[in-house]
């Protein structure tokens, strides 16, 4: 197994030198403009793990979407999940010969470990973005209205952005404000920052804030209604998820009991079964 491994990574890393893929147009002017930080010994050997799965479109869009969020570069993620798959791989089969299943171990076992190690690795990155995301959608609910009530003292919509996003604290709160810093030194506007940031992190309420910011212009007094439903639709969704988490919670809690009480059965009926068995035996 592990001479198999060795020769598929020779052959993937010899592919990869042979025909590197092409990066997007987009890649290449960010390059040009600024000069990449150099590569560290630990950067390389995620790059050089990650590379054959990027070959393959990997990580899909969400996923990409995810891991801008939680600033996490692709090629550590798909490094992670191929340490992840190798090791879960190699544990399944390793504890089973521990186990005294032998010398022979059967390969499926291999592969479910690998599955197992994959899925591991899989939901503590999907709990993390989950995580970031609500925290992303609580700040833009309280940023909008924040921003409804600057814009109630006279203030105008650049200046009350700035400064509901300068009260809130956190990591989806530095973001914003990241966000904003960087639009006003590219002499961007607001909106536009806002809604690149939105879509780049999967997030449609931070779109629908941009949106209604662009129209601030044109109607005036009118955004701040628009800003209060939109907060309030950011607050509903937030309490419904907090809900849900909720019932879950108390579902996994319940599930430990459940089954304490279904081997309290068990050992209670284990002696009437065990008569009952050697009567009708007998």
């Amino acid at each position: 197994m592990l001479v198999g491994v060795g020769f598929g990574l020779g052959v993937a890393v010899l592919w990869y030198g042979l025909r590197p893929p092409r990066p997007a147009l987009a890649v290449v002017l960010e390059r040009l403009r600024r000069a990449p930080a150099p590569l560290t010994a630990r950067q390389r050997r995620y790059r050089m793990l990650g590379a054959p799965l990027s070959r393959l479109g990997l990580p899909g869009r969400r996923t990409r979407q995810d891991l801008a969020l939680i600033e996490k570069d692709a090629d550590t993620f798909l490094a992670e999940q191929a340490a992840a798959v190798g090791l879960g791989a190699l544990a399944a089969p390793i504890l089973a010969v521990l186990w005294g299943a032998g010398g022979v171990v059967p390969l499926w076992l291999a592969i479910a470990g690998g599955l197992l190690g994959y899925r591991w690795a899989l939901a503590r990155f999907q709990a993390t973005a989950r995580r970031r995301r609500a925290e992303l959608v609580h700040v833009l609910s309280v940023v909008q209205d924040l921003i409804t009530t600057g814009l109630a003292g006279g203030a105008g919509v650049d200046e009350a952005i700035g400064n509901a996003a300068a009260v809130c604290s956190g990591s989806a709160a530095e973001r914003l404000r990241r966000t904003l810093r960087t639009a006003r030194r590219a002499r961007e506007p607001v909106w536009q920052a806002l809604s690149r940031f939105g879509s780049q992190v999967g997030a449609g309420e931070l779109v629908e804030l941009a949106n209604a910011i662009r129209l601030a212009g044109s109607q005036g007094t009118r955004i701040r209604g628009a800003l209060s439903a939109h907060a309030a639709s950011a607050r509903a969704k937030a309490t419904a998820q907090m809900e849900a988490a909720a019932r879950s919670a108390g579902v996994r809690m319940s599930l430990p009991v459940l089954l304490l009480a279904l081997a309290y059965g068990v050992w209670l009926l284990y002696p009437a079964l065990t008569l009952m068995r050697s009567g009708l035996m007998g």
